[in-house]
């Protein structure tokens, strides 16, 4: 077995342009998708901060965050005259006070400038309202929590544990909502929850790590084409490890690919897959696993490695867009494709992965995709080798 590894790490050297791109390609579409073009797609809205403080610039920042809005800061007469001019739809105005009426609890003041009602003004009310009722939970769980530490009569800098409790309340609300969202169309109920920063990267992570790992096994092509299966079958070793050492080749060249991305994209570029990173590694070995049983029975039915490479872009896209790697699968209302996609296995793995990471289900998550994805590899392996065995002989 240790023989095939080996011969096929030295292949690997001279065709490591495809494993190196299919190393940056997730990465760079990733990028591309969440982050070009972010602002200038976004609505700017001008907005006068009269009172100055730490409540308003926390305010603006949740303002920000929304994927619809920018906020812009300028002079209070500035905001007026580009209502008034036209050039904008609206303006707010964060009037003196308003951290104190925060504070104290009094009905707060937002002012906003507009000319008209419209529809797309209603719609940014909503949005003012739920960011304002956000920044106000914040406010009080850090007011709750300095208030516990204040009657512990413990000698603390107040000032920094302020700042460390914000931080944390940023990082943690963005995986860990306090209200779910659930809407009703026509007597159906549904109800997810959606974060781009995690299904654009690990959607693409799957798509391009399809062709690592059917390459690899499609390497036995080769070894066909060559002659070098037959005398690797009249060697010494039994057909188990020479079947063993292309599984164990394809696996870890694929598996360290895979983990290479999710270390970079979190590491360097910010793309958050949350506490449960080794469930998520497990979650992709037992994908992998999958995808090589499928590259197995591929392997089985085509004549060389021209042919393989055809029908992948095909098989790889196919299941990208059925398993809900390029966008929610819960966002699909066809009965067909759904019933299609619970036999792609990106299904499966976007479906864990998700559990894990938005709805913070710990390694319950893996049971039943983990499973599935076992039991689609087993069965996808076994008629790989079956008919293997019947072309060789």
């Amino acid at each position: 077995m240790g023989t095939v590894i080996y011969g096929r790490i030295l292949q690997m050297k001279k065709n490591y342009k495809t494993y190196l791109m299919m190393f940056i390609l997730p990465i760079i579409f990733s990028y591309v998708f969440l982050y070009s073009g972010t602002d200038n797609s976004k609505i700017k809205i001008p907005v006068a901060d009269q009172d100055e403080t730490v409540l308003t610039k926390q305010f603006i920042y949740e303002m920000n965050q929304s994927e619809s809005y920018k906020m812009v800061i300028m002079e209070n007469n500035e905001v007026l005259r580009l209502v008034e001019e036209g050039s904008v739809q609206l303006g707010i105005i964060l009037p003196k006070g308003f951290a104190n009426q925060v504070a104290n609890g009094e009905e707060t003041t937002i002012q906003l400038v507009t000319i008209k009602d419209t529809s797309d003004i209603i719609s940014f009310q909503s949005v003012l309202a739920s960011t304002f009722q956000k920044m106000i939970g914040k406010y009080q769980i850090t007011n709750t929590a300095l208030l516990a530490f204040q009657q512990i009569g413990e000698d603390i800098n107040m000032s920094s544990l302020e700042q460390r409790f914000s931080q944390l309340l940023n990082e943690k609300w963005e995986h860990a909502m306090p209200m779910e969202v659930v809407s009703t169309i026509l007597d159906e109920k549904t109800s997810f929850e959606y974060d781009p920063r995690l299904q654009t990267p690990f959607g693409f992570m799957l798509f391009f790590s399809m062709y690592t790992v059917i390459y690899s096994i499609g390497e036995m092509l080769n070894d066909r084409k060559y002659g070098i299966w037959d005398r690797l079958i009249h060697s010494p070793l039994s057909k188990l490890q020479i079947y063993m050492g292309n599984f164990v080749y394809s696996f870890m060249v694929s598996f360290i690919q895979i983990a290479l991305i999710i270390l970079t994209g979190r590491f360097l570029l910010g793309f958050n897959f949350g506490d449960n990173i080794w469930i998520v590694f497990s979650i992709i070995a037992l994908y992998i696993f999958a995808i090589m049983a499928l590259g197995m029975l591929l392997v089985s039915f085509v004549k060389t490695t021209q042919q393989l490479q055809a029908i992948v872009p095909i098989i790889a896209v196919s299941n990208a867009m059925l398993g809900g790697a390029y966008w929610p699968i819960e966002i699909v209302t066809s009965k067909i494709l759904l019933t299609i996609s619970k036999f792609v296995p990106i299904t499966y793995a976007m479906k864990a992965v998700k559990d894990a990471v938005l709805y913070h289900q710990g390694w319950d998550a893996l049971v039943l995709p983990g499973s599935t994805l076992l039991f689609i590899g087993i069965i996808l392996m076994g008629l790989g080798m079956y008919w293997i065995e019947r072309k060789v002989a």
